[in-house]
């Protein structure tokens, strides 16, 4: 891109870069993470998502999943929302776990007893500290930061179909691949972080 003009890259190459980092992204994934994840979410009486900007976003898209797969599920701050309480889980999202809104959330959820699931790539974070389960997505650097939002919308569809599995059969299986193989950069070598885009 240059002085506001953009410019066109073929769809096969973007295609085949999105997929190559959705790829990389999701093998850098804990597997016992996912698992934890399924059964907390199945587990809940009720599940509240909240996220800023694009993880926001993705997060409604997982909520919409999660509806479809007969949960009750609420995009947290929304006039429709109840409150959260005792029993419930919120599914939080932050890239660097910092975000003021998202650390909120997570202190208000376990404040009232509701149990924490944080989607971060900062194990160390705030937000990290606060959640009793953790999906760790390790940052990448991406030539395109629009593939943040791709990474976790397909993050989620695949453990919404885990967890899809785990109801209907009791089990789940997993491809597993080697997280050292983790390596994005992008042509200029800016950092993208992986839910907020920055």
């Amino acid at each position: 891109m240059s002085l506001g003009v953009v410019e066109t890259e073929s769809y096969s190459l973007n295609l085949a870069l999105i997929l190559g980092e959705l790829k990389q992204s999701l093998a850098a994934v804990s597997e016992s993470e996912i698992e934890t994840a399924q059964r907390k979410i199945l587990a809940a009486k009720r599940v509240f998502v909240t996220g800023a900007g694009r993880s926001g976003l993705a997060l409604r898209m997982a909520a919409m999943r999660l509806m479809h797969l007969g949960l009750d599920v609420h995009v947290a701050g929304e006039v429709t929302a109840p409150a959260i309480a005792s029993g419930d889980l919120l599914l939080v999202a932050s890239g660097s776990g910092t975000t003021a809104g998202a650390v909120h959330a997570a202190e208000v959820a376990r404040k009232v007893g509701a149990e924490v699931l944080a989607l971060t790539a900062a194990r160390e974070s705030k937000l990290a500290q606060l959640a009793q389960s953790l999906i760790v997505i390790p940052a990448a650097l991406c030539l395109n930061r629009a593939c943040c939002c791709l990474r976790i919308r397909c993050f989620m569809q695949c453990g919404m179909d885990g967890a899809r599995a785990r109801k209907n059969s009791g089990s789940v299986t997993r491809t597993s691949s080697d997280p050292d193989s983790l390596r994005n950069y992008c042509g200029d070598k800016s950092l993208c972080a992986l839910f907020l885009g920055r």
